[in-house]
């Protein structure tokens, strides 16, 4: 039985949106182990209104909220089969989607039960490749985090890069920081996200 991936959009430019929606519903076709499906995101909600404000939160103010917000998510999913007399399908994991940028410079933030992939400003730190590309390679390394595996990631380095990449890992989930190469620490390579190699 696949594993649900439950994908939500909050604050990100709709055209993107709209290209992002076809291109991870359509992985269903290409692949059998995970279920990638579209989740409404309330109007109104505490965790929508966080990503919304003019000032971004942090990725662990983000992280606290999320736990709330996937209960949120899951039970209108339960709410919406009901009123439509249908059987509700579990979802394993609930993947953010998101064209904020955190304040601590951090583009992922996850554990296998849900992720923030937040993307803002990445023509400055990560083009080329295209930020859907980038929102896809991210999402299908979510969704192997869903596997409960414990999965090392490589990414292609470009010494001339003006990026790296610091990963951290805490005992509820795991972050990824953008940073520049200037406030890099010593010892660390500059790196360019080109292509992701996943093995599990």
């Amino acid at each position: 039985m696949p594993k649900s991936i439950g994908v939500v959009f909050a604050s990100i430019e709709t055209n993107v949106q709209d290209i992002l929606a076809f291109l991870t519903t359509y992985q269903n076709t290409l692949q059998g182990t995970f279920e990638f499906r579209l989740l409404s995101c309330p109007d109104e909600d505490d965790f929508v209104d966080l990503l919304s404000r003019p000032e971004p939160p942090t990725h662990a103010q983000a992280a606290a909220e999320m736990p709330g917000f996937v209960s949120r998510i899951k039970a209108a999913q339960v709410a919406e089969a009901s009123d439509y007399g249908l059987s509700n399908e579990s979802i394993d994991k609930v993947v953010v989607l998101t064209g904020i940028r955190f304040s601590d410079n951090y583009y992922y933030v996850g554990n296998p039960k849900w992720a923030i992939i937040a993307l803002g400003g990445w023509h400055r730190d990560f083009s080329p490749p295209s930020i859907v590309e980038y929102y896809l390679s991210i999402l299908v390394t979510s969704a192997l985090d869903a596997l409960g595996a414990n999965i090392d990631r490589h990414y292609n380095t470009v010494a001339a890069s003006s990026t790296s990449m610091r990963r951290c890992q805490t005992s509820d989930f795991q972050c990824f920081r953008a940073i520049s190469a200037r406030n890099a620490p010593p010892g660390s390579r500059h790196i360019r996200a080109r292509t992701l190699l996943l093995t599990l």
